[in-house]
């Protein structure tokens, strides 16, 4: 095994992002949000909380 790092799957999240079919702004930006959001739990931070 090389690295020894966390792998998250870089290919899956590019194509996310990159949407291979025709999504439209919106649904681009929902999954962006959803992603940030899940990396900002993962690292325990609460992302619906307000900032100071």
């Amino acid at each position: 095994m090389q690295g020894g790092g966390s792998h998250i799957g870089h290919e899956s999240l590019a194509d996310a992002v990159d949407a291979p079919r025709e999504w439209s702004i919106n649904q681009r930006l929902d999954t962006i949000e959803r992603v940030l959001f899940a990396l900002a739990r993962a690292q325990g931070v609460d992302p619906d909380a307000a900032a100071p």
